[in-house]
């Protein structure tokens, strides 16, 4: 370096052509490991650029990928062309429907805390015949019915056991202790006398 900073100083035009010179040095470098070097002096970090081979790759990939969701999807909607044509397209749709409501009534027992044995209360044939969100509605209406209905029942029994409770328990008006006299020294004896007894 100080050789050069010398021909510099000697000679202005050197210098230039020393520059030059390592620019040449970079042109016959890989032109990635360029690209990769000009971006790190700007200031991009983990930077990786793909070769001609890796983007044809990736595209290869993708268009591989979208190929077989058209095929999956064509092959469904034949299967449905068929099924319509055989009427068992209802069925599945009604089975599909039975299956998501059972999993929504499942959830929503648990969610307001009942046990699972109850969804033999719920029957769900009257509901298949509407759209999901009809019949979704409509579960969620009769289980939080039968909440209601089971939290009313019980508070209820609940009620009444504490007050069958409460009876045995309190004396009755006639056994109670007749209430003391508001002269002071008349309470005190009456106590005293009570206390004897």
């Amino acid at each position: 370096m100080a050789d050069n900073e010398r021909i510099e100083a000697q000679n202005p035009e050197a210098g230039a052509e020393a520059n030059e010179t390592q620019e040449a040095i970079h042109d016959d470098q890989n032109p990635m490991e360029v690209l990769k070097a000009t971006a790190e002096q700007l200031g991009v970090k983990d930077i990786h650029i793909f070769s001609e081979k890796e983007l044809q790759s990736i595209i290869d990939q993708r268009v591989t990928q979208a190929i077989k969701t058209r095929e999956e999807r064509l092959r469904k909607q034949q299967e449905i062309e068929k099924m319509k044509e055989k009427g068992q397209y209802e069925q599945l749709l009604r089975e599909e429907r039975r299956a998501a409501l059972e999993d929504l009534r499942a959830a929503h027992l648990q969610a307001k805390g009942l046990p699972a044995d109850f969804a033999e209360l719920v029957n769900l044939d009257d509901l298949l015949d509407h759209s999901l969100t009809e019949a979704k509605d409509k579960l969620l209406s009769k289980i939080d019915t039968i909440a209601t209905k089971l939290n009313e029942i019980i508070e209820q029994k609940v009620t009444e056991k504490l007050k069958s409770m409460e009876q045995g328990t309190f004396t009755s008006p006639e056994s109670q202790t007749p209430t003391l006299p508001k002269d002071p020294h008349e309470a005190i004896k009456q106590i005293f006398q009570q206390a004897r007894r």
